[in-house]
């Protein structure tokens, strides 16, 4: 299937072209008419406007072909899924590219959760996530919030930088805030979700093992769990080659 895919995103990426090329045509003549129907919105600017409507419509290309990604992983086989994984992938990183704005539209939408990976792995451009990741931490929407401890989960795994560092030393503090403020219920369905965030902080940024500590075990409290039944952290040994685990 990958020749006839990128055939697909070929056309696709031309179509995406000649509709910008539409955009700006139609703005242009909506202006020159001084027509009151579309460009009075809210007294949007029509360069807005325009921007707008590009964002909206090649966000909702990227998020099909993650739904695809999706639903192709379901039948086809692991190698024939990797393949199409990298076409698709390296179509979005492109778009990303030509306009960052969208990978912040995209992220900030959602999608399911075991693409998170496969993006993070195969599209280069996936690291700026870490600029908005703050955004969507403080979203009042708990489904947002688990999503960007996901994220965070696999962004700080693959890139561990500093920039890395201080967006999980946030999200460290909003997750404890969180077990504080959930329902009972929305705490362990939060917890569920996101507890690899915890016990991976210990082998990616060993400073914060012991915070990460302190948390699990706040979270055992607010969840009402046995010690007994928390996950490990896992800590790097000192010649990082054989993992140990922490018990909490």
């Amino acid at each position: 299937y990958s020749p006839i895919i990128q055939i697909i995103l070929f056309i696709m990426r031309e179509l995406l072209i000649a509709s910008r090329y539409q955009f700006d045509r139609f703005i242009n003549l909506k202006q020159q008419q001084q027509s009151a129907d579309l460009i009075r919105i809210n007294d949007l600017k029509p360069e807005q406007l325009k921007e707008s409507l590009i964002h909206a419509q090649e966000g909702l290309v990227i998020q099909i072909l993650l739904d695809a990604l999706d639903e192709y992983d379901k039948i086809a086989s692991s190698a024939a899924c990797r393949e199409l994984q990298g076409v698709i992938c390296s179509f979005i990183h492109q778009m990303f590219i030509s306009n960052p704005v969208l990978a912040k539209l995209v992220h900030l939408q959602g999608y399911e959760s075991q693409l998170i990976k496969p993006m993070i792995y195969s599209v280069p451009s996936a690291h700026i996530c870490l600029d908005f990741i703050p955004q969507m931490l403080s979203s009042n929407d708990l489904n947002k919030q688990i999503f960007a401890f996901e994220l965070i989960t696999e962004l700080a795994q693959f890139y561990p930088i500093k920039r890395a560092l201080l967006v999980t030393k946030l999200s460290l503090q909003v997750y404890a805030t969180l077990l504080r403020v959930l329902p009972f219920e929305s705490r362990i369905r939060f917890f569920c979700r996101t507890y690899r965030f915890l016990t991976n902080l210990s082998s990616i940024f060993p400073p914060l093992t012991q915070y990460s500590i302190f948390v699990l075990q706040q979270a055992a409290r607010a969840c009402s769990l046995p010690p007994s039944s928390l996950p490990k952290l896992t800590w790097s040994s000192d010649d990082l080659s054989s993992p140990r685990n922490i018990g909490v």
